[in-house]
């Protein structure tokens, strides 16, 4: 099975022409996964460790994150790690092409 890291790294870059770019948030210091230039935009794909064990509920760090983020004005959009696996990637793809989102 490939790291949802290996998957975001294989299919974003088809999305974002210059490739996802990680990107350290300078207020808050948090690094986030992608954020589209431009905008207060950013994309987190969330792995297993953001989770409860065996579960789809975010663990209080990953909740702490996003409301921190969202205080700050960012529109955050998580890609839970069961998406990719379960084939569902083509619809987050679509979901998250950068010319669909607006500021």
């Amino acid at each position: 099975m490939l790291e949802v890291q290996g998957l975001q790294s294989l299919t974003l870059p088809r999305i974002f022409h210059d490739g996802p770019q990680e990107y350290a948030e300078p207020s808050s210091g948090y690094s986030v996964d992608i954020r589209i230039p431009k905008t207060k935009i950013v994309i987190e794909v969330d792995g297993p460790t953001h989770y409860s064990l065996g579960g789809h509920d975010p663990l209080g760090h990953t909740q702490i994150k996003r409301r921190h983020l969202s205080a700050l004005g960012y529109t955050l959009l998580t890609v839970p790690y069961w998406r990719w696996y379960h084939g569902e990637a083509p619809t987050v793809k679509a979901e998250a092409n950068p010319k669909t989102l607006k500021p």
